[in-house]
């Protein structure tokens, strides 16, 4: 579930995804894909991959778009920072996300539970790891599990399994920009525009402690336009029980990793328990 801040790496400005979060491949026609060349974070864990995704990518994507230096994967972070050879990019990163004198992002210190992210991996030895979503399930033509597909072109039930971000919100005539916004599926590989689970329950609790109970609606669809505080922690329940997300995105358009093939390291759906 990816929507972002301003943030930085290597000494160089970072801004952080506008509108929309990036996908690792080129647009699909279909659940939140998007244009084709962005990031893809090889090497990385998920929650490093997650926080180079949601505050650098705007800029230091591959290719490197406002910034000089792409810094996307393994190999860019434990290079010799090219202001301190002596340090890796990612040590050099994590000094100025706590520079309180020249801070990445400049309009303020990232939240520290950010900078964590980075620096627990940093004094594990910066290990080389994978987030390919392992999960996924093998190759095969997707499944409709409702049978049903939604056909109108607005209200509450439009689009399930499209990113809803990637259209409202873009200009003054869309409506507000939804916080939390995405689609329950009883299974991982669903299509863009089938009907969802119509019985689940998305609980967000955010960094404050703020707690949304977001009921699916007739399409499978949850979404919230109240302010929250990132990053959130995520659980989909159904009568008794339950499924919690392992990590806590910065981004609340689920439906931009959550695609029918899986982006980010999401192996798919948000999965009814």
């Amino acid at each position: 579930m990816h929507r972002h801040a301003v943030a930085g790496l290597a000494g160089l400005a970072l801004a952080a995804c506008s509108g929309t979060s990036r996908d690792a491949g080129a647009r699909d026609g279909g659940p939140g894909g998007f244009d084709s060349g962005v990031a893809v974070h090889d090497g990385l864990p998920c929650d490093v991959a997650s926080l180079l995704q949601n505050r650098c990518d705007a800029c230091h994507g591959s290719p490197a778009l406002a910034a000089p230096d792409s810094i996307v994967d393994y190999a860019d972070l434990v290079s010799p920072a090219p202001s301190d050879k002596a340090k890796t990019t990612a040590q050099v990163s994590l000094e100025r996300m706590r520079d309180v004198t020249s801070p990445m992002p400049p309009s303020g210190l990232l939240a520290a539970a950010e900078v964590a992210v980075l620096e627990s991996w940093i004094n594990a030895g910066e290990p080389r790891s994978t987030c390919d979503g392992a999960d996924r399930p093998d190759a095969g033509a997707p499944v409709c599990t409702s049978g049903l597909y939604d056909t109108r072109s607005f209200g509450p039930g439009m689009g399930p399994g499209r990113s809803c971000n990637e259209c409202h919100g873009q200009n003054e005539l869309d409506p507000p920009i939804f916080t939390i916004a995405g689609t329950v599926y009883p299974a991982l590989r669903e299509p863009a525009d089938c009907v969802g689970d119509t019985s689940a329950t998305v609980v967000v609790t955010d960094a404050k402690g703020t707690t949304l109970t977001l009921p699916t609606s007739a399409a499978g669809n949850f979404t919230s336009q109240q302010a929250v505080v990132f990053p959130i922690q995520v659980k989909v329940t159904r009568g008794d029980q339950t499924r919690e997300m392992e990590t806590s995105p910065y981004s609340g358009d689920c439906n931009s990793c959550h695609t029918q093939d899986g982006a980010q390291g999401a192996p798919g759906r948000v999965q009814a328990p």
